[in-house]
Parts: structure tokens; sequence; C-alpha cells
């Protein structure tokens, strides 16, 4: 079996499958299992590590020993090529320096995890393989017996790291899959845990909808109330009377309006922009004009040019509308504040029962997304703790 074939085999050994007892154990209680059991193996890789530690260094020392050997050949007294022995002896000198090396990087290894430990010392050995067999196959041109025995050391070496972690791969194995349940444990845990404070989150949201909407249909109550009381009814009386006074003004002012000839003053002053302007909005509109201009201006145009309105009509205009703007000027009714008020109050609740309604929606659409992961972290924890020969009871599926 070549180098390479013994190393691919090192964590490759066949064994056979003890079959243990399944064990029910309380989700609960994973954690605590977990460290209990975590706590004895770490104790028996302690145990593992010391004998491979004690492998290398027994091995580093052999090395060490033969490298002085290695040191003190000489090849002068050989009757061969002259060139042939240079080639031989300077590839001697580089594969001492592999070996130099080998030695150093094997004596500087530490980890705490046994596992790794091992796997760094196949590392180093295949690099070391890797780099040194030109140099070894061509110091064999003249070399035999000193270099057959490394490789021999080299080799015992491997058989022995690989006897040892063949004889506790289940134990390895056991360590990494109670790491691997603890890692998904608590992924589990903590996604469950964070499903429950958002599950907190709905109920308070979901609370705080039902108040706001109360409190909503609550103001509609007032609302409708006041809506359909006396008081209510009695101030849209006063209103439409008020509207009704107004159009009978509007009605009388137009009749004067009448009397009025503004087509006439319309093209006298057509070359007056002021003016113009002025006859115009009075004759498009004169109601309307009123309101945004002083009646003064269009009286003056009218009695400066004679147009056949007499004192009596101009003051009776004036009377008009100054009544008309007088009821045109809109009083003030704490009923219909208070409508405002609870209108405003009850477009404000919309707006937050909206607002609660959504936040609402995005906490379902997250708390699905929580549980299917949750769902998926349960599988994998299931099925990792079957390794173990563990089942899972009383999941927090809440």
């Amino acid at each position: 079996m070549s180098f390479k074939d013994i190393l691919k085999r090192l964590f490759g050994e066949e064994r056979s499958e003890k079959k243990q007892e399944i064990r029910k154990i309380d989700y609960n209680e994973i954690s605590l299992k977990i460290s209990a059991e975590m706590d004895l193996y770490k104790g028996e890789s302690k145990i593992v590590k010391k004998e491979l530690f004690d492998n290398v260094s027994n091995f580093v020392s052999q090395v060490k020993n033969e490298i002085l050997i290695l040191h003190e050949i000489d090849l002068n007294k050989r009757k061969e090529i002259e060139k042939i022995k240079q080639i031989t002896l300077q590839n001697l000198k580089v594969y001492i320096s592999h070996l130099h090396k080998l030695a150093d990087e094997l004596s500087a290894l530490d980890s705490d995890e046994t596992k790794e430990y091992a796997n760094r010392v196949i590392s180093i050995l295949i690099k070391f393989d890797s780099v040194s067999r030109s140099s070894f196959e061509k110091a064999t041109i003249l070399i035999g017996a000193p270099l057959e025995k490394i490789r021999f050391i080299i080799k015992e070496f491997t058989t022995n790291h690989n006897n040892i972690i063949s004889r506790n791969n289940e134990l390895f194995e056991r360590i990494e899959a109670l790491s691997f349940l603890q890692n998904i444990y608590y992924r589990h845990n903590s996604l469950d845990k964070t499903i429950k404070e958002s599950e907190k989150e709905f109920k308070l949201l979901s609370n705080s909808l039902q108040q706001t909407d109360q409190r909503g249909n609550s103001k509609k109550e007032e609302l409708d109330a006041v809506i359909a009381g006396e008081s209510y009814k009695s101030l849209l009386g006063k209103k439409k009377h008020r509207e009704e006074e107004i159009s009978q003004l509007n009605a009388q002012i137009i009749k004067i309006k009448d009397k009025i000839d503004l087509k006439s003053l319309s093209k006298i002053y057509h070359d007056d922009a002021k003016k113009s302007k002025i006859i115009e909005a009075y004759r498009n509109n004169f109601i309307a004009a009123l309101d945004n201009y002083s009646l003064k201006d269009i009286s003056d145009i009218v009695e400066f040019n004679n147009s056949g309105i007499d004192f009596n009509v101009r003051s009776a205009l004036i009377e008009l509308n100054e009544k008309r703007l007088a009821l045109k000027e809109i009083p003030i009714y704490p009923l219909e504040d208070k409508i405002h008020n609870v209108k405003d109050e009850i477009n404000q609740l919309n707006i937050e029962s909206n607002s609660i309604k959504s936040e609402i929606e995005s906490n379902k659409r997250k708390q699905e997304k929580l549980k299917e992961k949750l769902n998926i972290l349960k599988s994998e924890l299931s099925e990792c703790a079957a390794k173990l020969s563990w089942n899972i009871e009383n999941f927090n599926d809440n």
C-alpha cells in the first residue's frame, strides 16, 4: 500500500455499527444532556490526544536521530561516477531539510481539539510526501538502507496514527454529532423565542386594533347622535334660512343690475384697462364682482357717465349688498365645531386602525417565514439526534 493510500484510510476505516438503544430526550433537557455527554467525551478525547501526541513525539525523536545518521553519510570511497555522487548528495541534503521541517512542524503543532490535531498531522505528512518525493528518489540512487529506514519509520508512524484514529472513530463522530446537535438546538431555541416574541407582539397589536376600533365606533355613535338631535336640525334650519335670505338679496341685486347699461360702459372704457376690467367682471358675474371689487368702483363709473341710475337705486344697491355681505359672514356655531372635531377624531382613528392592520399583516408574514425555518430546524434537530440514538420529545411548538 502506498503512503497516500495509508493516509486516505486514516478517517475511513470501516467499523462495525453498534446498535444502540433509542433514548427519549425531552426538548428542554437537550442542552444539559449535550453538555454532560460533551464533558464525558472530551475527557476521553484528551486521553486520545495524549496518545496521538506521544506517537508524534516519538516519531519526531526518531526522525531527528536518523537525520544525524544521514548527515554522516560519505560517498567519497564509493567507486561511482562523480556526477552521480554529487546528484545523490545534493538531493540527500534537500531531503534532510524536508525532514527537519517535518520534525519542526510536528513539534510546534498544537490544538485544543483532538480531531483537528489529528487532521493537521495528516496535512503535514501529505505536504511532506509531496515536496520530498523527488529528492528522496534521487537520493536513493546511491543511498539505500538509511533512507529505507526513514521510509519505514514514517510508514510505521502513519500506521500507528491510523490505528489510534480508527479505534476512536466512534468517539470523534459522536463528539462531532453532539457539537452539530448543540448548534442546531441553539438556533432552534433562539428562533422559537423569536417566534414567541412575535406572537406577543401580535397580541398587543390585536388588542390595540380592537381598542382603536372601539374608540372609532364610539365616536361614530357620538356623531350619529349629534346629527340626529334636535339641536342639529335647528342649526340646519337656521343655515337654510340664511341661504334663502342671501338668495333673495342676490335676486334683488340682479334686478338693480339690469337697470345699469354695462354694455355701453364697456364700449366707453375699452381703452382704460383698469375700468374695463372692472366693468367686464360685473358684466360676467355681478354678484361675484361685488365680492371681488368695491361697489364704489362701479357706482362711480356709472354715476360719472349718467347711465340712468338714480340716487335711490344706488342707495338700495349699497344697502342690499351690505345685508348680503353681513349674511355671508359665516357665524360661529359651537355645534358645528363639535361635529368637525368629532369627524377629525374619526379620521385620525381610521388612520391609526389602518396602520395597526398593516403591522399585523407584516407580523403574520414574518411569523409564517419564521415557522417555516423552525420546522426545517426541527427536522434537522431530529435527524441529528437520531444519529446519537436519541428521540426528542415535547418540542416547544406552541
